[in-house]
């Protein structure tokens, strides 16, 4: 009997292939989508969770607050982790440190081969509890000791191919900075993608001794290092330790901070979607994208659902006589119910068959698109292709519950009598009410993706305070030229270039970050924690900000040896309440290090506010500080040097600045961007973001325009002899167009006025994470309304027109 039934379903499928294809094709999109975007969520909500630990891992947090003005940092000081894994040793199992000197990238070489000098972005310092922390295997290699002794190195399958090529690399030798041998001890397998953070190399943290000056690995006030802590499986451990905190700042911090900063615990597992920290290691994401796209499936799927479900419920319309036959001849309702059903099933399979040849087509395209890895792996397979199965199933029930149970209730006397399914009002409220809901969910998606769109744009044009274009970065951190003298003889070389027009260094890529230092404004009691940036010579020149008051920074303007000249923006001028730019010139303020107050640093000069950070947060206090007369020991603060070039093709600048960088550096490869470039990365997620909540929402619409276009031809043949009348009574094409469009277009109107003020609601709270934010305008949703009915409109009307340029007299002779 089963066969039978699929065998009937087949037929009918054949039989309206039209209908059918546009059926199963519609749905068979919507559940792809759907599919792709549940897979992506699955991603984003599974990093870390792949540690056996990790709901008992914590990361160390640190927050300084000093008058509303401070830090929120993802890493603290050096000694914390094993200060805390010795002072609390029932609470804190283990504790891993990660340092990478907060740099672009650092210099490995092997040295028996000289081709094999690279600069390396992923080079991590860290604790032999690292691998008791976290999960990761070795290749080869053991997990206790590989990390043990100082100078020895763990790396990555890619790397030992790199360097070693086919040779083992146990025991053989790296060359750190050209100045420290590091030991191979281990071959770690592939870091998963779903990890918050990626590494090539990890060097024991003991190594760090030689290489930073004891002041600065034993230091309570600078925090370079991500620390991470693995408690036991006691249920009170983490509020346990966490009353501890406190008491142990007062402890160890030096007095300058204690009073204002605050230790936490961040759980591992809520670091990549829902950290707002300065100096994460990687960018993170933001759950508020994972809801987002959680609804935008949500809406395709329900979008593909009612297109289903519409087209189904209006082709059972014409069975009706069948229906009516069958019951003469001793169907029962139950065998009728079953028919309807096992054909919307048997769509509804096919449809998902279809689904998951085009979800492996497409995720290659849409992992490369988005950045995320999103292959299937054989536990997503078993958990997310069935769910993928029942979803159809359910739907395809749901699609042939209306039409089976109604059809099969007829009296087979009304039916052969004429009576129409689509003369019952019943049928006409249930498809209208589901066109209502798809294009609302349309719109919606119009309206979401416009607003991303333009905020986006916003971001990426926005007047930073600075000029970004045609400016090389360079990094330096470590290198030769990074002390002062080496730094200014090369600068000079440079200079020679008539192409180059100015030149500076700072410790970080302007936009994109900062670090901070204490200081006691001239007027002030205390000392306050203030955004800084140290730089050198000629930097508000090399990016064109303007100095309002005083001078900036230049070899013409000799500083005191015994005061540090420094350049505040004009929020520092309002926090302080000072009346003007020329009345901070001349102002001293208190510096601070570590745990002593270091001299007074001189207000040179006040520059015009301008975004030290990305667009995400607001302007605030900036202290640039100059360049020391005298100074050995700040070359650690210089990463980056900033070459501004002459308008034109920049490529025999680049070869010129890399030939000076050999003839000056003979230990490191030469490596740049384009400031504009790498600013633009800022903002690659909301890019991202905007590019897939697009290629999504325009499908949403095809889906969407799809149903429409099935229903109004399934309209049009219902009016197949009415149109013939008109026609033969004079009525003109454009007339017959409208007749059959209105009813469509009126829903489509009444899906915008329901979907505008929710649209408007959901942006404006995904607007409030931005610092900087467009407004949402009437037009946005004026446009989104007028685009949706265009849509609409060529849809039906397609149909319409072809059914008014029929030949009535055809249409008089149906049936």
């Amino acid at each position: 009997m089963l066969q039978h039934y699929f065998t009937i379903a087949f037929r009918n499928f054949v039989k309206n292939k039209v209908y059918s294809s546009i059926n199963v094709i519609g749905f068979s999109i919507g559940l792809a989508c759907a599919f792709l975007i549940a897979l992506f969520v699955y991603k984003e909500l599974s990093y870390d969770r792949f540690h056996s630990q990790s709901a008992h891992i914590y990361r160390l947090t640190e927050v300084i607050n000093t008058e509303g003005v401070g830090e929120a940092s993802a890493s603290v000081s050096i000694p914390v982790g094993p200060t805390l894994k010795q002072n609390y040793p029932d609470l804190v199992k283990a504790a891993a440190r990660l340092f990478n000197f907060n740099a672009p990238s650092l210099n490995l070489a092997y040295i028996p081969d000289p081709g094999k000098r690279f600069n390396e972005t992923r080079l991590f310092f860290t604790d032999p509890d690292f691998f008791t922390v976290f999960d990761f295997t070795l290749k080869d290699g053991n997990r206790r000791t590989a990390l043990l002794e100082p100078n020895s190195i763990v790396l990555s399958q890619e790397m030992a191919k790199k360097y070693f090529g086919d040779e083992n690399p146990m025991g053989k030798t790296l060359r750190f900075e050209d100045k420290h041998d590091l030991k191979v001890t281990g071959v770690i397998n592939p870091v998963p993608a779903q990890s918050h953070f990626q590494f090539d190399f990890l060097v024991s943290f003991i190594t760090l001794r030689q290489i930073l000056h004891e002041t600065q690995y034993n230091s309570w006030y600078w925090n370079p290092a991500w620390t991470y802590v693995l408690l036991p499986e006691q249920e009170n451990a983490r509020s346990t330790l966490e009353k501890q905190l406190p008491g142990f700042v007062k402890t160890y911090f030096p007095d300058i901070i204690k009073n204002d900063t605050k230790l936490g615990l961040q759980p591992l597992t809520d670091i990549y979607l829902h950290s707002s920290f300065y100096n994460e290691i990687e960018p993170t994401s933001k759950i508020s994208y994972v809801y987002i796209f959680s609804v935008i499936g949500l809406f395709i799927l329900f979008i593909a659902s009612i297109n289903f479900m519409n087209l189904t419920t209006a082709r059972s319309a014409n069975r009706a006589k069948e229906v009516g036959v069958r019951k003469v001849l001793g169907s029962q309702k139950n065998q009728l119910v079953t028919q309807f059903l096992s054909e919307s099933v048997l769509l509804a399979i096919i449809a998902w068959i279809i689904a998951i040849g085009l979800v492996f087509l497409a995720i290659p395209v849409i992992s490369s698109f988005s950045g995320r890895d999103l292959h299937l792996n054989a536990q997503e397979i078993t958990i997310l292709l069935p769910a993928g199965l029942l979803i159809a199933l359910i739907v395809g029930l749901l699609s042939g519950m209306y039409p089976a149970f109604y059809l099969s209730a007829f009296r087979p006397l009304l039916v052969l009598k004429g009576f129409s399914i689509t003369k019952s009002a019943r049928g006409g409220l249930l498809r209208k009410t589901l066109v209502v809901l798809q294009f609302s969910l349309s719109i919606l998606l119009i309206i979401g993706t416009m607003v991303a769109y333009f905020q986006l744009g916003h971001l990426q044009q926005a007047n930073l305070g600075f000029d970004k274009e045609q400016v090389l970065i360079i990094p330096i951190n470590r290198s030769a030229i990074s002390t002062i003298h080496r730094f200014n003889d090369f600068k000079k070389r440079l200079l020679q270039n008539s192409r180059i027009v100015s030149i500076t260094a700072m410790e970080e890529v302007l936009g994109r970050g900062h670090n901070t230092g204490h200081y006691q404004p001239e007027g002030k009691t205390e000392e306050l924690l203030f955004s800084r940036l140290v730089v050198r010579e000629d930097f508000t020149e090399t990016f064109n900000i303007p100095i309002i008051a005083g001078r900036g920074f230049s070899e013409e303007h000799k500083p005191d040896p015994l005061i540090r000249e420094v350049i505040v923006n004009e929020a520092m001028l309002r926090y302080l309440y000072w009346p003007s730019a020329q009345d901070a010139v001349g102002k001293k303020m208190g510096e601070f290090r570590a745990d002593s107050l270091q001299g007074a640093v001189r207000i040179v000069g006040v520059a015009k506010d301008f975004h030290a950070t990305s667009l995400h947060q607001d302007i605030t206090p900036l202290v640039l500080v100059g360049p020391p007369v005298t100074d050995p020991a700040n070359q650690f603060f210089i990463k980056f040097m900033a070459v501004r070039v002459a308008p034109g093709d920049a490529a025999p600048v680049i070869d010129f600045i890399e030939k000076e960088w050999n003839n000056a550096i003979n230990d490191r490869a030469f490596e740049y961007t384009f400031l504009d470039e790498n600013l633009n990365r800022l903002y690659q997620a909301e890019a991202k973001f905007g590019g897939i909540t697009l290629a999504f929402t325009v499908l949403a619409i095809c889906i969407a325009s799809l149903g429409l276009f099935g229903l109004a031809t399934f309209t049009a043949e219902q009016r197949t002899k009415e149109i013939g009348i008109r026609k033969v009574l004079g009525a003109s094409v454009s007339s017959i167009t409208v007749l059959l469009s209105k009813d469509f277009l009126k829903l489509v109107l009444l899906s915008f006025i329901i979907a505008s003020p929710i649209a408007w609601y959901m942006m404006y709270q995904w607007l409030e994470s931005f610092a900087y934010r467009i407004e949402i305008a009437w037009w946005m949703f004026a446009l989104s309304g007028v685009l949706a009915l265009l849509i609409a409109l060529g849809t039906v009307s397609f149909r319409s027109i072809k059914a008014a340029l029929s030949n009535p007299v055809k249409s008089l002779r149906n049936e």
